[in-house]
């Protein structure tokens, strides 16, 4: 299989793998976001920790996004003014189609909760390769890897690779930003399959019924 072939099959097996855990760490010079996101094909489970103080919980359930973040998550994450920061922190915010959450969109809160959406956050750039099979997690695996464009702080010969389960399922083990200096990126991808209960919190304020929450027309 080619390298091109062998990150089809890879997203394939994502978007088809009915849940998934998945453990994001981002490290950059302005500080760390940890994701930790539970997936399906409809629906999911993020909890979101920036610089291990500030937290959001986000819910993805029958279309809508429930979205719980303290005061510093508010801001930092949604870009909230203090204001709402200071009135709406902690609370429970349900967010439909075509409402914002301070000046982020739907669609950007919904971003990398399904599984389809984690898929697609596997981005390459550049010339893709087969990488040498390796030992990742305890398993077997093998992967596919491309060069980062020098720039946006990342030294020369930075890439990025995908590791996947050396048999038929080529189900994503890891994804990793390799050689970026100060900049890391990683997905660990695991608990395959398992079933996952969620339950819209009661009495959520709609977005639509707060300063940011203004219907996009």
């Amino acid at each position: 299989m080619s390298a091109a072939g062998l990150l089809s099959a890879a997203r394939a097996a994502l978007t088809a793998g009915g849940s998934v855990h998945v453990d994001i760490t981002a490290n950059s010079t302005s500080g760390q976001v940890a994701f930790s996101e539970d997936a399906s094909a409809s629906g999911g489970r993020q909890v979101i920790t920036i610089d291990g103080t500030g937290r959001a919980t986000i819910l993805l359930i029958d279309g809508v996004d429930y979205v719980q973040a303290d005061a510093e998550a508010l801001q930092g994450l949604f870009q909230a003014s203090l204001q709402q920061a200071t009135q709406d922190g902690g609370k429970w915010i349900s967010l439909a189609p075509g409402e914002k959450l301070g000046t982020s969109t739907y669609d950007d809160v919904t971003a990398g909760i399904t599984l389809s959406s984690v898929a697609q956050e596997l981005q390459f750039g550049g010339h893709l390769t087969k990488a040498s099979p390796a030992t990742v997690a305890g398993q077997p695996v093998i992967g596919v890897q491309a060069p980062l464009p020098d720039g946006d702080g990342l030294p020369a010969g930075a890439k990025v690779v995908l590791y996947v389960t050396d048999n038929a399922a080529l189900r994503p083990v890891r994804y990793e930003l390799v050689g970026g200096g100060g900049t890391t990126n990683e997905f660990s991808f695991s608990h395959w399959g398992e079933k996952l209960t969620l339950t819209a919190p009661a009495n959520a304020i709609p977005a639509s019924s707060i300063g940011s929450g203004t219907i996009i027309t």
